[in-house]
């Protein structure tokens, strides 16, 4: 069989969900020709806890790609609300934070990118990299070799490109594991706000959507999210969270598995490729940055790149990413740590209702997940960010 060697866009990008779209957008705005890859078709679902804070939109919006010029449906939240045994607690979030169903903002992203006449999309196809290094890259696309200048890493925790490129992560020992599914309000109200329950093994997540719709995330120990993970059992779960929070609720999309949740460092770049969103960095997902992180990321990663070809220098743009990217993730990184610590271990648990009722927890809160704030607090949450020596080394 023989395979056809086409000349690409200027800059490959190896998944189309937020990371992969809006690094894409950034780049077409430019005048970069773009080449978007991803192995399934859109729209599809994806797990998520669907909470989208005022980083994330700032993101969007600078591209002129706001929830409300994206046409996508999002319901403003105002905090949190953390449920542990009888007791009640309430966190403030007035930086903008909004719940909004992944499917659909990554469906009408990848449309927005598709408008452009730099972008070339490519969708149903599995991509393997044959090529890879600093100014030139190789695609393998079906019976295709797609070569192109650039190559970005886009496509998840799990990424099989970096696992092809020989960059390894062993999983840790004891990992989380995740699910999600969506619900309907049949009866009772759900206020705006993100519900914790925490309960033994772990933390169950509900976020109200749009249209009286739900997303339900679990995510702890195997024992929890078992019952989670199937939706006979899940339907019983329910009934018990339904009791804890004032509302009865029925099934709309049944539950996905994320797998083992790693909150690792994967790197930012590896033979000459950008690598963003997850497949660079993972952060507990109870502190809520998985989509923020993308679009950080995605657009940093463009705007780098744009740079790099206009001086002709493909390892500075590489050094420029890495070095920002770092500066502008440490807070996420320690608040991330912040929050495990405070969701997962019993003494974090006890010390909850003492940072509620002091206001610490809004006020952290507040600070790393608005937009433009650059403060004390901030300051103080990217000490904790820190890249610390991972026993999971990195090999490439």
């Amino acid at each position: 069989m023989s395979v056809t060697t086409h000349k690409a866009g200027r800059v490959i990008i190896i998944g189309a969900s937020l990371a992969g779209s809006i690094a894409a957008i950034e780049l077409a705005r430019a005048g970069v020709r773009v080449t978007l890859i991803d192995k399934e078709h859109f729209p599809r679902r994806k797990p998520c806890g669907e909470g989208l804070s005022a980083r994330g939109q700032a993101e969007l919006a600078a591209l002129g790609c706001s929830l409300v010029e994206l046409c996508c449906e999002h319901r403003p939240l105002e905090g949190y609300r953390i449920v542990n045994n009888a007791r009640s607690l309430e966190i403030p979030d007035r930086a903008g934070l909004v719940g909004v169903s992944r499917t659909e903002l990554d469906s009408r992203l990848l449309s927005t990118a598709a408008r452009f006449p730099e972008v070339d999309v490519i969708l149903g196809v599995k991509a393997s990299v044959v090529e890879a290094e600093l100014g030139r890259c190789k695609v393998r696309v079906g019976e295709r070799h797609l070569c192109g200048d650039t190559l970005i890493v886009a496509d998840g925790a799990t990424s099989p490109t970096l696992r092809s490129l020989g960059r390894v992560v062993p999983m840790p020992r004891n990992p989380r594991l995740g699910t999600s599914s969506a619900w309907r309000i049949t009866s009772g109200e759900l206020v705006s706000k993100v519900h914790t329950v925490l309960v033994r093994g772990g933390e169950i997540y509900l976020t109200p959507l749009a249209n009286g719709l739900v997303n339900v995330s679990a995510l702890g120990e195997r024992g929890l999210i078992q019952p989670f993970s199937k939706e006979d059992s899940l339907r019983v779960r329910m009934d018990a969270v339904a009791d804890m929070v004032g509302a009865s609720f029925e099934p709309v999309y049944p539950p996905i598995s994320c797998g083992a949740i790693n909150t690792l460092y994967r790197g930012a770049h590896l033979r000459g490729a950008f690598v963003i969103g997850d497949a660079c960095e993972t952060f507990d997902p109870c502190a809520g940055f998985g989509m923020a992180h993308a679009l950080i990321t995605g657009r940093l990663a463009a705007q780098c790149i744009v740079r790099g070809l206009s001086d002709l220098d493909p390892a500075r743009a590489l050094h420029l990413y890495e070095r920002e990217r770092e500066s502008r993730v440490r807070d996420v990184r320690g608040f991330a740590r912040l929050t495990s610590a405070a969701m997962t271990s019993e003494i974090g648990r006890m010390s909850l209702p003492f940072l509620v009722s002091t206001g610490l927890a809004a006020r952290v809160s507040e600070s790393v997940h608005a937009a433009h704030n650059r403060d004390a607090v901030r300051g103080l949450v990217s000490l904790l960010g820190g890249r610390r020596p991972q026993r999971e080394a990195l090999r490439a």
